[in-house]
């Protein structure tokens, strides 16, 4: 690989990594606020209802998230090819917004009885999926377009939720400032795309072919919607809104180290293809071995971290209302590491080597047993019980998806690196409870969480360089040239 296409590696992955954290660690500072002013039983209103708008809008991509920035990725050196899959493709998605607006209008006025008022207004959520560019984007690997929109938008919406809502009476406003500047955000986007490329209403075969191609991703990316957020929807059927509420505040929690991984992810999911569309087979199967080494590094690390800190954090970023989110956390991080394993292998080898029928029945396996898991255990055990089915199905997809490549990829070396990384990380994790017991007490809540992040950086950090010079002089050689590759670029 160039230097030059070094550097648009990096700065891709810097881009995407703001556009992802952004979204994340600015409702994170929210949070504190929100979690004051709304109880974890209105918090729940919001998710649940988001969550089941979330399902129109899958309806509405359809795939089309993976499916085109493929598309657009193995096409992008021909200008009139990729703008012909371009205007393809937005018809597809302008047709399915269509279906799915009145599909949730019908949902909304003869299914739902309560806090109707707070569906209408999640339906600007659907609405805004029919201007969904970034597939179009990220195949171009135009990441800083995405990313500048989203921290600018994100910004926006923060600062109008301090500004709006004030009581529990706000939530009408609270989810019409979240679902309005999602649509504005794809706005943003959309407009300069659709006055920059050519676009026509294609004829019935064009459109059949993208739906033969998007079905066998839709599939999957149903499947994984559900997996993804089934357990709210069942939390509020078989428990409460405050279940969902603190199930919610747990996983906020978690998302953020898996944001960063999947951030990885998405930017070399395009760039392996484009190898290996070239026939640039060695150094597609070069960069996966050590973006997965990477991925395992910080998976379990942070899963260990964020697990060591997780009374600390609730403690200031929640309230007291919320504490028994800081015992679901720990439980839950085993999640980010599971993740992130099939994330890297969907990503970076099942669907650039066109393996998606394995992706396919991976995640609609893992999606089944996640259903029956939690009919079972939500009544019996609730959080836990969500908590236990989803790591279990996680598994199973981690499985699913590993044993046909076994062969192809280098197994024991990537297994061998989570018994390494799992040492040095509970080495963290320790260190860390050492200082926690020495300053509790001794500092502010902010003061000790922000020393215990510091702390426990540091301590992984250079147990990492200390394996890595002493134990795998290969890893070493490979970070030297790295940082050699660096400096010429």
């Amino acid at each position: 690989m160039s230097t030059l296409e070094q550097a648009s590696l990096k700065w891709n992955y810097v881009f995407n990594l703001a556009n992802k954290l952004t979204s994340l660690v600015i409702p994170l500072i929210v949070t504190p606020y929100i979690t004051r002013v709304f109880s974890s039983d209105r918090l729940g209103i919001y998710t649940y209802t988001n969550t089941v708008a979330s399902y129109f809008v899958t309806f509405t991509l359809m795939g089309i998230s993976m499916y085109g920035s493929k598309q657009i990725s193995l096409k992008r050196h021909d200008d009139i090819a990729s703008n012909d899959e371009y205007a393809t493709l937005l018809t597809v998605q302008l047709l399915n917004t269509a279906l799915a607006m009145l599909a949730y209008f019908l949902y909304v006025t003869f299914f739902v009885s309560s806090n109707q008022d707070i569906y209408w207004i999640q339906m600007l959520y659907v609405i805004s999926a029919g201007f969904d560019m970034t597939w179009f984007l990220s195949g171009l690997e135009r990441f800083r377009e995405i990313a500048m929109r989203n921290v600018i938008v994100n910004l926006l919406s923060a600062v109008l939720i301090f500004i709006f809502v004030h009581t529990e009476v706000d939530l009408g406003i609270y989810t019409l400032i979240k679902v309005g500047t999602i649509f504005v955000s794809q706005l943003i986007i959309f407009v300069p795309v659709f006055l920059k490329q050519q676009f026509y209403l294609v004829n019935v075969k064009q459109i059949k072919l993208a739906y033969q191609g998007l079905f066998l991703l839709f599939i999957p990316v149903l499947a994984d919607t559900l997996f993804q957020t089934m357990d709210k929807v069942m939390l509020g059927i078989y428990a409460s809104y405050a279940a969902v509420g603190l199930y919610y505040s747990s996983r906020m929690i978690t998302d953020i180290p898996q944001t960063v991984i999947t951030s990885l992810n998405i930017v070399l999911f395009p760039r392996v293809t484009h190898l290996l569309s070239r026939g640039k087979r060695a150094e597609a199967e070069k960069l996966f071995y050590q973006s997965f080494t990477l991925v395992i590094a910080l998976s379990i690390a942070t899963a260990f971290g964020i697990s060591a800190i997780a009374k600390d954090f609730v403690g200031f970023f929640f309230g007291t209302s919320y504490e028994s989110v800081a015992d679901y956390v720990p439980s839950l991080s085993l999640y980010i590491c599971l993740a992130a394993w099939s994330g890297t292998i969907r990503y970076q080898y099942l669907i650039p080597h066109s393996m998606e029928r394995v992706y396919v029945v991976a995640i609609v396996v893992g999606s089944g047993l996640n259903l029956i898991l939690n009919v079972f255990l939500i009544p019996y055990f609730g959080v836990y019980g969500s908590i236990t089915a989803t790591i279990i199905s996680e598994l199973s997809i981690c499985i699913y998806q590993t044993y046909p490549i076994r062969k192809e990829i280098p197994l024991k070396g990537l297994l061998s690196y989570v018994f390494i990384f799992g040492g040095l990380s509970y080495f963290m994790y320790i260190a860390i409870g050492w200082l926690r017991l020495f300053l509790l007490g001794r500092f502010t809540i902010f003061l000790l969480l922000v020393s215990e992040i510091l702390f426990g950086v540091l301590i992984f950090a250079i147990a990492t360089m200390i394996y890595v010079y002493i134990g795998n002089p290969v890893l070493w050689n490979m970070i030297k040239k790295y940082l050699e590759s660096r400096k010429k670029v």
